[in-house]
């Protein structure tokens, strides 16, 4: 008789774990679930805020003005000698040049281009070291681009509300990008080899 209860007990015991693992397995598919679609729902909402922001560059290519700076970043050992130098999107300047904003107007459309970037969520990941900054005004609009070229990523300002204002340039857009800064400023970037 106790070899029979012991027995019952166990299948009862094995039951109810049989139970909670489904109901577990269930609840997690569930979350994953969940999670992946509000991973996908941030994406898009992502892709639209920067699709948006490349928009609206579209009338900075016929910019009234246009102002490159060679800027220094925090990265750079030598960093606190400029700290006291006037800022351009809070970096030290090291150097201006007003370019031409028919010249410019090159850089803007490579800027404004969605497939010189990656898609939300992918990118390069390295350390911010920006090098440049691109101001174009039109009428009494500003917006100024900071560009790091050692690792491609751009941060646009002022961007929509709540949109990551930091995208990454694939290689495509980080050679198209490079050679615009280049034919507008050849004198800001370190010699060739």
């Amino acid at each position: 008789m106790r070899r029979i209860a012991i027995a019952v007990t166990s299948l009862i015991v094995a039951s109810l774990a049989v139970v909670l693992f489904l109901r577990h397995r269930d609840q997690a598919t569930t979350t994953d679930t969940s999670n992946e679609g509000t991973y996908k729902e941030e994406a898009r909402a992502s892709e639209r805020a920067f699709a948006g922001t490349l928009d609206d560059l579209k009338d900075f290519e016929h910019a009234t003005k246009v102002t490159l700076y060679r800027i220094a970043n925090p990265m750079e050992p030598d960093f606190s000698n400029y700290q006291g130098r006037p800022k351009a999107a809070g970096y030290p300047i090291l150097a201006t040049k007003s370019v031409s904003p028919m010249l410019a107007r090159q850089l803007v459309r490579d800027l404004r281009d969605r497939k010189h970037f990656f898609e939300p969520g992918n990118g390069w990941t390295c350390l911010w070291e920006p090098g440049f900054v691109v101001e174009l005004t039109r009428g009494t609009h500003t917006s100024k681009i900071t560009i790091c070229l050692k690792c491609g990523d751009v941060a646009f300002e002022p961007s929509l509300p709540k949109a990551d204002s930091l995208h990454s340039l694939n290689n495509d857009g980080h050679s198209h990008i490079s050679d615009d800064l280049y034919k507008l400023w050849p004198e800001s970037f370190p010699p060739k080899k």
